[in-house]
């Protein structure tokens, strides 16, 4: 089953940044680096990715080191391609000092 859906979700994750480029900008270039500057699904997915085959990373990391301001939502997509991803709650603060209890913190587990 999980190989399944690896096969069936394994566009969202090629290499070659000009083939399946569904979510691609209007006037976007195909090839270019994945910057902090592409808001493109693909390449915060490509962010996240490359971050956790690294280490966790948290929410609040997500946001401000990777640009992703919806980092759940990649990690579901990247669930649906295949990866096993951990996700628990841990107490964190933010860059302004505010204290939160319940940051998801996730770390990949399983590569496809």
């Amino acid at each position: 089953m999980q190989m399944q859906l690896f096969s069936t979700y394994s566009h969202l994750l090629t290499e070659d940044l000009s083939i399946h480029r569904r979510d691609t900008k209007p006037g976007a270039v195909a090839g270019r680096t994945l910057s902090n500057l592409d808001f493109t699904a693909f390449a915060q997915r490509k962010r996240l990715l490359n971050h956790l085959r690294r280490g966790p990373i948290d929410t609040i990391a997500a946001r401000r080191d990777l640009n992703i301001m919806m980092p759940a939502a990649r990690i579901r997509e990247l669930r649906k391609a295949g990866y096993l991803i951990r996700t628990s709650r841990v107490a964190k603060r933010d860059d302004l000092g505010r204290e939160h209890s319940n940051v998801a913190m996730y770390s990949l587990c399983l590569v496809p």
